[in-house]
């Protein structure tokens, strides 16, 4: 007993050597919880579902498990519901993800929304609330190439929030994380506001990780992107970035609404999103390798349905928030956000599936109907023609179910933006432009909506046809006016024609010209054709107010005969579609080629001319052929001779 005493008390001895000679040798673990594109949607949805509530719930329920857990944001935090009214003045979406217990987030091109002074605003208003916030991460803003008149100011906010232009150390147990935020090219485009530059995500992230890893050698490096992925993944910003800069070990991936189940893989990299409006929260527990990899052990998209409770504390301090916003609401005559306006007998479109179906919907033509009237209506008798109404897809940021609407639902439908007057929501606008534009217009949404989101239109006084399976930029085979009383006409190509969108739609109007390298032409002008420099000029008001494109759809949903219950209620015709967008699913030979366009004929020639120079080449290849044979046949008869 003695001697195997003695030899259990060696080998116990072995093995405390051991442990301290060669240290813990236990797997470092890290759990991540992420979001992307809340936009504002603190409350839950009208079904039940979503809102900030249910996300702190949860996040509560996993710092139980794991009080180390890293809780991060892909940007587009705020803009999209009323409580974006008080962005600027109160900074309520960046101080409730401090209080849901957010570690970091980063710069969305919504949050650019207001401005870059609007922006800074924010930051300086979140600072002296005093309130604990989180990381706000940005590396790839390129100051020196930025010439917007609030640069500075944004700059100067940014430094007394103490916001990280290049990376944040975060300590989570014994789990060294770093953290960095890029913005990507299409959400800049997304944001004309904001006055900055930024530059290349994977060159700039290139400089920061190395930076970081020289630095600080963390052990995992996650990046907050709001740039995005899509279908064609290897086109994707995201992807791409994750392609050129392999150290990174996760992405969250914002801007494009994405939802992946199973995290896109690019090497070692994970690409991640859970979707947009805290409709859910992303989950990924992972396992450190001996070669300093990152296994990931589970991942979950988790639904924020009604099996999750709201939390109590962040629903009372909604409430207090939301309070804020009637200031807001009582310079448009109504008393607060849940005053009714009117009443729908239909659920129409969500609007997120807009974005699948390519076709005529309901939701859009009650939207451009408003814009034309409320526009009629600011403007008077005296006020000139309108001859058409248009709404992109990209501002329309929610819906309407059967039922009462509110002030604030209206709000919700075109929350986005802000006017000169420094009033959230974008005014509306009257531009010119000839029928042959008008006709691009339609183009643009048959043939690019498709594979470019935001460019899907809805118009007022305009029925068009087009096929899916013609050639690009020749889908639209028939499009006509349709006027108040019913009757049509042609589109003169020539003629100015009044239009009236809202003033993001505008600027991005004179966009396609550049976006498209000159193939689509689209110039606004005024009522002279001079091209229009300044789309502030083109503001309508409605007194000394500006027209917002929400209230001009708040003024016509009151406008309808009060049936149910006494409310304005939406008529029968927004129940179905009225014609103005035909799909023709026609595949046959002659439907896909006939009635060719200019654009078409172009491409026809070029291919002819292609065709042309092969046939060409190949008949030159013959002759040679042909040539070096009868050389070979000649040369070896001259031999033959000789001998």
């Amino acid at each position: 007993m003695k001697k195997l005493t003695a030899i259990l008390m060696s080998i116990l001895m072995v093995i405390a050597l051991s442990s301290y000679a060669f240290g813990d040798t236990q797997a470092k673990t890290l759990t991540v919880l992420f979001s992307h594109d809340m936009h504002s949607n603190v409350d839950e949805k009208i079904d039940g579902t979503g809102g900030f509530a249910r996300v702190k719930t949860l996040i509560n329920e996993t710092l139980k498990e794991d009080s180390d857990t890293l809780i991060v944001d892909g940007g587009d935090f705020s803009m999209g519901t009323l409580y974006q009214s008080v962005f600027s003045e109160y900074a309520l979406e960046l101080r409730l993800l401090g209080l849901m217990g957010y570690d970091a987030t980063t710069f969305g091109n919504h949050e650019f929304d207001y401005g870059a002074d609007g922006l800074a605003d924010m930051l300086d208003s979140a600072r002296k609330s005093g309130d604990r916030l989180p990381y706000m991460l940005i590396s790839n803003i390129d100051w020196d190439a930025s010439t917007g008149a609030y640069t500075a100011q944004l700059k100067e906010a940014m430094n007394n929030f103490g916001a990280y232009e290049d990376y944040a150390i975060i300590q989570k147990g014994d789990v060294k994380v770093g953290l960095f935020g890029v913005m990507g090219e299409d959400a800049d485009d997304c944001a004309p506001n904001s006055g900055l530059a930024f530059k290349n995500i994977s060159e700039s992230a290139k400089e920061t990780v190395d930076k970081m890893i020289k630095e600080e050698n963390p052990d995992i490096i996650v990046c907050l992107s709001h740039s995005g992925t899509s279908e064609n993944t290897e086109k994707s910003e995201d992807y791409v970035l994750a392609k050129n800069v392999p150290d990174i070990d996760i992405i969250i991936s914002g801007h494009t609404h994405s939802t992946w189940e199973q995290p896109l893989m690019c090497g070692n990299t994970a690409i991640v999103s859970c979707g947009e409006y805290a409709s859910n929260l992303g989950k990924i527990e992972l396992t450190q390798t001996e070669s300093g990899a990152w296994n990931i052990d589970y991942y979950k998209v988790i639904p924020l349905d009604k099996s999750i409770a709201q939390d109590k504390e962040l629903l009372k301090k909604a409430e207090e928030f939301k309070a804020l916003t009637s200031d807001y609401l009582k310079q448009f005559g109504y008393k607060g956000p849940n005053d009714v306006i009117a009443y729908s007998p239909y659920t129409f479109i969500d609007c997120e599936t807009i974005y699948d179906q390519h076709k005529e919907h309901t939701l859009g033509n009650l939207l451009a109907d408003s814009f034309k009237y409320a526009a009629q209506k600011a403007e008077g008798p005296s006020g000139e023609k309108i001859d058409f109404a248009v709404v992109p897809n990209g501002v329309i940021r929610s819906s309407f179910r059967e039922g009462e609407i509110t002030a604030s639902n209206a709000f919700e439908v075109l929350s986005l933006g802000i006017g000169p007057d420094k009033i959230p929501g974008y005014p509306l606008i009257a531009v010119y432009l000839t029928g042959e534009e008008i006709k691009t217009a339609c183009e643009i949404d048959a043939s690019i909506s498709d594979f470019m989101d935001g460019t899907m239109l809805f118009f007022t006084n305009i029925s068009f046809t087009f096929n899916p399976n013609r050639i690009i930029l020749n889908k639209v085979t028939d499009i006509h006016i349709v006027n108040d009383d019913g009757t049509t006409e042609e589109i003169d190509d020539n003629k100015l024609y009044r239009v009236i969108a809202d003033l993001y739609s505008g600027q991005m109007l004179g966009a396609v010209t550049d976006k498209s390298m000159g193939i689509l032409s689209l110039t606004p002008k005024d009522k002279d054709g001079n091209p229009i420099t300044d789309f502030n000029d083109c503001i309508i008001y409605d007194g000394d107010k500006e027209l917002k494109a929400w209230w001009a759809l708040a003024q016509y949903l009151e406008s309808f005969d009060k049936k149910e219950k006494g409310l304005s209620t939406i008529p029968e015709r927004y129940s179905a579609e009225e014609g103005r967008k035909i799909v023709d699913d026609d595949s046959s030979f002659f439907a896909i080629i006939s009635k060719p366009n200019k654009t078409t004929l172009i491409i026809y020639a070029v291919v002819l001319l292609l065709i042309a120079i092969i046939v060409l080449i190949i008949v030159l290849i013959v002759k040679l052929h042909k040539r070096r044979k009868r050389r070979k046949a000649a040369k070896k008869e001259k031999v033959l001779r000789v001998e």
